[in-house]
């Protein structure tokens, strides 16, 4: 996605702002106030808040607009097209300001009010916190499959057992991400932890979801999870500093 695509709406300005929250937006419009809300109770900081509609076939694109009128701090991004949650928030870490950036939710599984705790612990000398999610917020089979699937992440990019994508980064850990040589295809996570980040995780309690459905089905976790993994590894393998040649027999 070419950056002159992204239609994006806001306030202009250099990097002065301590924190920037970052929410992807896809099927969750309904919720869109009630975070708005509970991001502005929750910080007591300068703060911006970056909606990115990710061509959802809702009516949230109205509903951003419309909260960005009305409060300075919401910042708008609207995509021409759907491109996936990793790639949704790539954009909106592209279009923040802050020194650090918090990743969740919008549809407030992930709760705002444990922002201060993610702050707090970044500012003890980590580029990267991620909020350990706690609680039973989904079903057995998809908590077993979170859990395999983030062992198998860990073991490949160094990053901490319970992370996922409700996180916070600071500035540096942010360029660094979007720098990354060879990073298309990864996850989020995967490209912190290849990127060498010092990070940590925190335990937060997860909500379970309060309407609808999640937009990944079983079959589409599993084929988007192999797939991150599998570009971590390539990832690996083509920037390990010793690399395996087979050299074959010579008469």
């Amino acid at each position: 996605m070419d950056a002159s695509q992204i239609s994006a709406a806001g306030p202009v300005a250099p990097f002065n702002i301590l924190l920037s929250v970052v929410a992807p937006v896809y099927k969750n419009a309904d919720f869109l106030g009630e975070l708005a809300s509970r991001v502005r109770s929750a910080v007591d900081c300068s703060y911006e808040l970056v909606l990115v509609n990710d061509a959802s076939p809702d009516n949230a694109s109205e509903i951003i607009s419309a909260l960005a009128r009305r409060d300075s701090a919401i910042c708008e991004v609207q995509l021409p097209s759907n491109v996936g949650q990793q790639q949704a928030v790539l954009a909106g870490l592209r279009q923040s300001r802050g020194e650090w950036v918090i990743v969740l939710d919008a549809d407030l599984q992930d709760p705002p009010e444990a922002i201060p705790t993610l702050l707090a612990s970044g500012r003890a000398g980590y580029d990267a916190v991620f909020a350990g999610r706690r609680s039973k917020y989904q079903s057995l089979d998809r908590m077993l499959t979170s859990k395999l699937y983030k062992i198998v992440q860990c073991a490949i990019c160094g990053v901490p057992l319970d992370a996922g994508m409700y996180l916070a980064l600071s500035r540096k850990g942010v360029e660094r991400v979007l720098n990354l040589a060879g990073g298309d295809g990864l996850s989020l996570v995967g490209m912190i932890g290849l990127s060498g980040l010092r990070s940590t995780s925190v335990a937060v309690a997860r909500a379970k979801r309060a309407m609808g459905r999640s937009a990944y089905s079983h079959s589409r976790r599993f084929a988007v999870g192999v797939q991150y993994l599998a570009r971590a590894v390539t990832w690996r393998w083509r920037n390990s500093p010793i690399r395996f040649r087979y050299v074959g027999r010579t008469s």
